[in-house]
């Protein structure tokens, strides 16, 4: 059973998708992995409580503003990217090489509290 065949396209309705990435040593930004059910558990951690509670209040701002204003605040969102057309599910096996290369991240010292942004 395929990705396809649990989730079908449904009109009136919209997928959220969960992107991680990481940043190296030289700044540059690399794509770990693409959820398409991105937990929202916040685990107890501060920030991550701020981030999901924001990411949640502007997604509906996306999804209920937007569409009917395309001037609406949309908080924290930025369309990265427009297609002329709806982006479809591949089809099939995705066989493809993945390859991971990189060096060690040796960890920054701790920030004392008052110098964390909020």
């Amino acid at each position: 059973m395929s990705v396809q065949d649990i989730v079908n396209n449904r009109k009136n309705s919209f997928e959220f998708f969960g992107y991680d990435f990481i940043v190296d040593e030289e700044l540059r930004v690399w794509l770990i992995e693409v959820n398409s059910s991105p937990s929202m558990d916040t685990k107890d951690q501060p920030v991550l409580q701020r981030l999901v509670k924001s990411v949640l209040n502007d997604l509906a701002k996306v999804v209920i503003d937007y569409p009917k204003n395309k001037k609406a605040n949309t908080g924290g969102f930025e369309v990265a990217y427009r297609a002329k057309n709806e982006v479809l599910r591949p089809k099939g096996n995705m066989n493809c090489d993945l390859k991971v290369e990189g060096r060690s991240v040796i960890p920054m010292p701790s920030l004392p509290p008052s110098s964390v942004p909020s």
